[in-house]
């Protein structure tokens, strides 16, 4: 046993933990508050001390093994909130009725984790755009940015930016969209955050979807699929595949867009992915019905709604009730498609309240948007209860008038 040893460990130990303890470095360097900071610093002295003082023979042997146990249990919360990405224990629930993401966020404030707080508006961002709460995503994208470049890690700044990104396409703010995710891939590659590249390839798709330029949005989603697959992002590589199915059936390739959808709909069903499976349904019964396929493509739409319904997604309930309306049309089944179309006018509604003033125009200006409400204003019209839709809605309708160009027929209508 070196006594001596002992004692330098245990000065040099203390050393650097009075200094955390006074200066809380932690709060300035995020790297101070990863599990595997504390582990190294915390496991390597105390197998240093071990060794010194006899090994194995040791009498302080035992408290070797309570440290690692310590260290796991003081940071096995915080590495299933913080630290993987897609945060699998908390925020998973956001689909399902009781979403309780919120009570996260106020742990993280209560224990001044800011990087926590930042990564639990990142990902609350998420939850609230798939529920069309988009003024409550804007303001949490705000936050988790403003907090992100304060403490200055580079790879929650470009996560940031990258659901910027998404959300702007989201909104029709394309020029919004294009500079926040040009910064966001600066930023993840800097970082070296391969993580964050399939997001972004995957935003690039929807932007060069929405603007119709197919060819630049095909080559972005193969990138993200790519990307994806690399690293075992398997819902990101699902999403993909319905972004790619989606170009596919912009372009009239409908054999393709099936055969996507319905790949992505048994792979959803097989790992669990709701919000995709529902996403996926809701896609093939687009693609039947721009197919011809009346009667399968109500089955599709139907199956989407029981899934959108259990987790409050009114953007998909917005689309899928307008391909259900416009089935029920061709089918001669009059009462069933204004009764939908009725449920579209409410889900465009309840979204146009939910967003920004000044983000509103946009997201009604999107060319998918205006074709089903193009056919949900006609329908209702018709039977004399257009009021039902907002005075905007009307008038953006008829100041983009489709034509009479029927709903789904070789578009996409994603929200």
């Amino acid at each position: 046993m070196h006594i001596g040893a002992a004692w330098a460990l245990t000065a040099v130990t203390f050393a650097y933990a009075i200094p955390i303890v006074v200066f809380e470095p932690y709060r300035r360097w995020a790297v101070f508050q990863t599990s595997m900071a504390s582990t190294a610093a915390d496991s390597i002295a105390a197998a240093a001390f071990i060794a010194v003082t006899g090994a194995a023979a040791s009498p302080f042997y035992p408290l070797y093994y309570l440290i690692i146990a310590a260290v796991a249990m003081r940071f096995e919360l915080r590495q299933a909130l913080a630290e993987r990405g897609p945060w699998d224990v908390v925020l998973s629930d956001w689909r399902m009725p009781r979403f309780e993401a919120p009570e996260a966020l106020a742990i993280f404030q209560e224990l001044e984790h800011r990087q926590g707080v930042a990564e639990t508006q990142a990902h609350l961002a998420d939850a609230y755009s798939g529920q069309g709460r988009y003024r409550d995503a804007y303001q949490a994208l705000q936050g988790s940015l403003e907090i992100s470049g304060e403490i200055g890690v580079e790879h929650d700044l470009a996560r940031a930016r990258t659901q910027l990104g998404h959300y702007f396409v989201t909104v029709g703010q394309f020029d919004e969209a294009e500079k926040e995710l040009t910064e966001a891939r600066r930023l993840a590659e800097r970082a070296h955050a391969r993580d964050l590249l399939s997001l972004i390839f995957l935003g690039r798709a929807r932007l060069g979807r929405f603007q119709g330029t197919m060819g630049d949005a095909e080559t972005a989603g193969e990138s993200a699929k790519r990307q994806a697959d690399l690293i075992g992002q398997k819902e990101i590589s699902l999403r993909a595949d319905l972004e790619l199915g989606r170009i596919s059936l912009e372009r009239g390739q409908l054999a393709r867009a099936e055969k996507l959808f319905s790949t992505v709909r048994e792979d959803a069903s097989r790992i669990g992915a709701q919000p995709i499976l529902a996403e996926a349904n809701a896609a093939l019964g687009q693609v039947r019905l721009a197919g011809g396929d009346a009667g399968s493509a109500y089955a599709s739409s139907q199956e989407a709604i029981a899934i959108a319904e259990r987790f409050s997604g009114r953007p998909l309930l917005l689309v899928v009730n307008a391909t259900l309306a416009e089935a029920c049309r061709v089918q001669g089944r009059d009462p069933e498609a204004l009764d939908a179309y009725s449920r579209v006018a409410a889900s465009l509604n309840w979204i146009e309240t939910s967003l920004p003033g000044d983000q509103v125009e946009g997201f009604m200006l999107r060319s998918d948007v205006q074709l089903l409400l193009g056919s949900a204003v006609r329908a209702l019209e018709e039977k004399g209860r257009g009021q039902e839709l907002s005075s905007l809605a009307r008038w953006v309708s008829k100041k983009k008038a489709n034509s009479g160009k029927p709903l789904l027929a070789g578009k996409s209508n994603e929200s």
